[in-house]
């Protein structure tokens, strides 16, 4: 994980988003190129949400899935949308990526609409 990156993962643990502060270590960071922040809205599904902000956060997927006491495969079956985690596992995965409010209702939204659609089927 870059410096820059762990400066922003840093500010939104101490400071949350919309502190002058996190905001002017988010700009430095896009301007660096690093791995936008997940956007809300723009018609991505969960497991491309969870996988973006995983990025983002500098981490793989055996790392997550370590931190979660679940097996790689099982972090990747949830970011291609082969499964969908449940809540206390999207609730860890938001925390641990340091996700901001309304990406995190984003996600939340995102996998009601998958269980409801499995439900459904």
């Amino acid at each position: 994980m870059s410096p820059l990156t762990e400066a922003v993962l840093v500010s939104l643990h101490k400071r949350g988003v919309g502190d002058p502060e996190t905001e002017r270590h988010v700009e430095l960071w896009r301007r660096a190129g690093a791995p936008d922040l997940p956007k809300v809205g723009d018609g991505t599904s969960l497991g491309a949400l969870l996988r973006r902000a995983r990025e983002a956060a500098g981490c793989n997927q055996r790392v997550v899935g370590s931190h979660l006491k679940v097996g790689q495969m099982q972090v990747s079956r949830w970011e291609c949308d082969e499964a969908i985690p449940d809540a206390g596992e999207l609730g860890a995965l938001l925390e641990f990526y340091a996700v901001p409010g309304e990406v995190r209702e984003e996600a939340l939204r995102l996998a009601a609409a998958r269980h409801r659609e499995r439900k459904g089927a």
